[in-house]
């Protein structure tokens, strides 16, 4: 019986190990991206980007935002939620039509930035997120890129926009 905990303990620790060299070759960086269009005007959809303070009322998995305030140009906020305490700064680059949303944790394994694009598509919104992001962990690594997909995020995003609006 032990020789058979030894075995279950060693294939733990070799598929462990693959993960591990699977994901240090990933490459650290990646780009995503998502689209989808929302049953809103550009404005409203805009607005509803901008407003982080209302995040818990349409964003899954968000319970609370908690406002740090203005930094220049940008929102500085956390979010707290079903994936811990995320510190964002929010940056609208083109009035109502392009946003930048960066982690603000260079303490966190991971990071990077979203571009969220607003174009008007008949009656609606098409919005585009572009994510810049780097997983540093490889074991984190290995799950983002061939397990979650690292367009699980922004599709969710979207998903939850989509349904705040009544879509």
């Amino acid at each position: 019986m032990l020789w058979w905990l030894i075995w279950i303990a060693a294939g733990l620790a070799g598929l462990i190990l693959l993960i591990c060299l699977v994901g240090a070759l990933l490459p650290r960086d990646h780009e995503a991206a998502a689209e989808a269009v929302m049953p809103a005007p550009p404005a409203r959809v805009a607005a509803m980007v901008g407003a982080v303070e209302a995040y818990p009322e349409w964003r899954g998995g968000v319970k609370r935002v908690e406002m740090l305030g203005r930094d220049g140009e940008a929102v500085r906020f956390i979010e707290h939620g079903k994936d811990g305490i995320l510190a964002f700064r929010l940056t609208e680059e083109a009035s109502g039509t392009r946003f930048r949303s960066t982690i603000d944790d260079p303490k966190l394994p991971f990071g990077g930035s979203w571009i969220i694009a607003l174009a008007p598509a008949g009656e609606g919104t098409l919005v585009r997120i572009e994510e810049h992001g780097f997983v540093r962990n490889v074991l984190f690594r290995f799950v983002s890129a061939l397990i979650l997909g690292h367009d699980r995020t922004m599709k969710a995003w979207l998903a939850d926009m989509a349904r705040g609006l009544g879509g």
